[in-house]
């Protein structure tokens, strides 16, 4: 052998590989398990089976919501339940500027003047259909979408 040559143990190399990757994998799995906690305390409450949670639909006004206050029409009812509903989106082509669309019970009655005319009385719901989905349903015509109305049966 020659003077300037020592071996090295290969041993401590070794060992020293898997405490690192054991540390590491600790480490992994406290960050998974971390992560696991924060998002299950920020999920929405599930609530018991056979409880109702009440959540509010954004494209839909229920008759236990237009139960709740009196309303002196459908236009007052949607400007303060669901203001958005109204929000004029900008033109729909370079000439005429389009509106909303109303229909009751399926039937197309106008635009969102139609809504200070009808009364809240009788109502079952009102929903939004985006402009896509009216489109599909009744055809052209409809870029800003559309409220339907619909009405309880008449009792004789």
């Amino acid at each position: 052998m020659s003077e300037g040559w020592r071996a090295v143990d290969p041993a401590p190399y070794h060992c020293a590989r898997p405490i690192k990757r054991q540390q590491a994998m600790r480490a992994f799995h406290r960050l998974v398990l971390s992560v696991a906690i924060a998002m299950a305390a920020c999920s929405p409450r599930q609530g018991n089976p056979g409880e109702a949670v009440a959540s509010r639909s954004t494209d839909l006004i229920t008759i236990d919501e237009i139960g709740k206050k009196q309303w002196s029409n459908a236009y007052e009812l949607v400007s303060t339940l669901r203001p958005n509903w109204l929000a004029y989106r900008g033109p729909d082509s370079f000439g005429a500027p389009g509106e909303l669309k109303v229909r009751i019970d399926g039937v197309r009655v106008g635009g969102i003047d139609m809504l200070r005319s009808t009364p809240v009385m009788g109502v079952a719901y009102l929903q939004y259909i985006n402009p896509i989905d009216a489109a599909a349903r009744w055809g052209l015509g409809y870029n800003h979408g559309a409220i339907l109305i619909s009405t309880l049966p008449q009792r004789y």
